[in-house]
């Protein structure tokens, strides 16, 4: 199978459509020029938030810069910051991960410069995920995944594999999104912002495993 290789500082945006008229937002995922880390941001925030999986291990999803708009001189930026977790497989670590659920597309034009994330259909979701992997030893088998790239992180003997998944969405999960989309209305609301029909909620969590996820609801 061929793998699109992006060199250190390179990246791509992302989107899921239905294959029709529905999709997701956009993300935006590149690395480091001169640095072995990876970076993810959700271009509904207009770059304002990312995900940052350093080489050092520690990684962080938060805001970029600590404006004073946003965050009091008693904040931190990071809304969470976690060390890099045990091995999924022999030389395979998961770093992280976005779910997008099918439910959650709404009507608008795709972007003609992602790369377009195969549908998945009622009742499912995709998982799009990051895996840091060793560049020499044991090869791990993926089964039923969409092969996105694959990112040379620079000095280091590990690349960032990108693939997405479709996974069941059941409707106990449907129900857990919308409260999280209810609530983060109510804060939207409290804080002043307008929401729109195109606006994008990105929540951020972490699953039994520690793992930490991305999870992306629409506007009602």
């Amino acid at each position: 199978m061929s793998v699109t290789d992006y060199a250190p500082g390179k990246g791509c945006r992302l989107q899921l459509t239905d294959g029709a008229n529905r999709c997701s937002t956009v993300w935006r995922v590149f690395s480091a020029k001169n640095a072995a880390d990876m970076y993810v941001v959700p271009l509904m925030f207009g770059g304002a938030v990312k995900v940052s999986l350093h080489a050092t291990g520690s990684w962080q999803a938060g805001l970029v810069n600590a404006n004073p708009a946003h965050v009091s001189s008693n904040e931190s930026r990071h809304w969470d910051i976690w060390k890099r977790g045990p091995e999924l497989a022999p030389g395979t670590v998961r770093g992280w991960y976005l779910i997008i659920p099918d439910q959650e597309l709404r009507t608008g034009p795709a972007d003609a410069q992602a790369h377009c994330i195969p549908p998945v259909g009622s009742g499912h979701a995709v998982s799009i995920e990051f895996l840091m992997m060793a560049n020499q030893g044991l090869t791990t088998e993926f089964d039923d995944a969409h092969i996105i790239g694959r990112w040379i992180l620079s000095g280091r003997d590990e690349s960032c594999l990108l693939i997405s998944r479709r996974i069941p969405w059941p409707e106990d999960n449907q129900v857990w999104a919308n409260a999280a989309r209810s609530a983060a209305a109510a804060q939207a609301e409290t804080a002043g912002f307008k929401v729109s029909q195109y606006h994008r909620y990105y929540l951020h969590g972490h699953c039994a495993q520690g793992v930490r996820f991305g999870l992306e609801l629409a506007a009602e």
